[in-house]
């Protein structure tokens, strides 16, 4: 029975081969066991037959909804699966992604939609530097005030990360940048507003022990040092000299 052909009221039960037949004619059907494939003839020559294509799934056969995180596997979703600017924020459920469903390196400038991303849509801890591939993130794709501290691992913010310019002012949470998220030596001269300058001012100073150059007052007054005396000047004019031993000189006069 194996090798013959049973038409039945429901159904037709095809023989089992595991070779072609030795001659064909065109529109013959058979199946092949081993290959688990139908092949039909389009001549008389059995090398011309045809394996019957199984249609593959198109995004027509899938439902609206149906596809959920739980069907996706960790890093199934690359850079090359995303239309470019296909993700919007009204896709992404609040807290839906996690650092496992995301392949290193996937997510582009170009696949995400100008402030998108909010602090609603990212767990917290979710996004790693593995995550992030270099200058995709630039100051239009993220919304004022998204990133928290709780959104930032330790040190993950590389340099290679940030677009120039991409962090203003609105883009950071208030106490979002603690000692833990700047790299070690981070914070340059040039990072400062500290200048290698006389201090000036229009009002009191209180110093514990400091270290400062010449003290430059609003008036013309100037208290400054040489190695031997500390000098009061008005206008430059040397007005009292205290050496090291703490002698006073008021002008030219002993005080």
């Amino acid at each position: 029975m194996a090798n013959t052909v049973i038409i039945k009221s429901d159904r037709v039960t095809f023989a089992t081969l595991t070779a072609d037949p030795a001659t064909v004619t065109s529109g013959d059907y058979w199946y092949r066991s081993d290959l688990q494939r139908f092949k039909i003839a389009i001549d008389t020559v059995v090398a011309n037959a045809k394996i019957v294509p199984i249609t593959p799934i198109t995004s027509g056969d899938i439902a609206s909804g149906a596809i959920a995180s739980a069907h996706i596997a960790s890093g199934a979703i690359a850079s090359a699966h995303i239309a470019s600017g296909a993700v919007a924020t009204g896709h992404i459920v609040d807290s839906a992604i996690t650092s496992p469903k995301i392949a290193s390196g996937a997510i582009a400038t170009g696949h995400i939609v100008d402030s998108a991303i909010t602090s609603a849509k990212i767990a917290n801890g979710a996004v790693i530097e593995a995550k992030i591939a270099s200058g995709a993130v630039t100051s239009a794709k993220i919304a004022s005030g998204a990133i928290a501290s709780a959104h930032i691992g330790s040190g993950v913010i590389a340099t290679g990360h940030i677009a120039d310019s991409a962090v203003t002012s609105a883009k950071i949470g208030s106490g979002a940048v603690s000692t833990a998220h700047i790299a070690d030596s981070a914070v340059t001269t040039a990072k400062t507003n500290f200048t290698n300058q006389a201090l000036f001012t229009t009002s009191s100073v209180s110093f514990a022990q400091v270290s400062v150059g010449d003290l430059v007052f609003e008036y013309g007054w100037r208290i400054t040092e040489s190695p031997d005396a500390l000098i009061i000047l008005k206008d430059g004019v040397p007005i009292l000299t205290i050496n090291k031993k703490g002698k006073i000189t008021l002008r030219n006069k002993k005080a």
